[in-house]
């Protein structure tokens, strides 16, 4: 049995908790709990890392972009595309910004390797998510409008 095949390098398997943990819906829960009070809204710049503000922004223009199409007659899935496609800059900033931010904890070629796959997963990650997630705002959005 060939041990190779079945070992991860750690540097795959570390960009793939940082992935993990970056997405997790209970550590962003008590980022925005804490993001409240104006003392954490003060110092949470220097606590967060720059991709995952990067991450954040990305969304923030996704949903104005989306906010501003969803007036139109667009069907939700090209809203959404739309939105995501105005704000590929900021989605290609965030995925430069953790692949730094893996490559910087790395040494070897394996482990920087391990970076540029985490970061890409994590930009179709992102994507993914706020596709769905703009998707669904805007048909909720535009029930609520007719009910109205």
């Amino acid at each position: 049995m060939n041990t190779r095949a079945y070992s991860l390098p750690l540097a795959l398997c570390t960009a793939t908790l940082l992935v993990a943990c970056g997405s997790s819906p209970k550590q962003q829960q008590a980022a925005e709990a804490a993001a409240d009070t104006p003392a954490a809204q003060a110092a949470a710049p220097a606590q967060m890392p720059e991709w995952q503000m990067l991450r954040a922004r990305h969304f923030e223009c996704a949903t104005d972009k989306a906010n501003e199409l969803m007036r139109g007659s667009a069907s939700s899935p090209d809203v959404a595309r739309q939105a995501l496609r105005a704000c590929d800059d900021r989605l290609s900033a965030m995925r430069t910004s953790f692949r730094t931010y893996l490559e910087t904890q790395m040494v070897s070629s394996h482990g920087k390797a391990g970076a540029r796959r985490a970061a890409d997963q994590l930009a179709r990650d992102t994507e993914r998510k706020v596709q769905t997630y703009l998707e669904q705002s805007v048909v909720y959005t535009r029930y609520q409008a007719k009910v109205r």
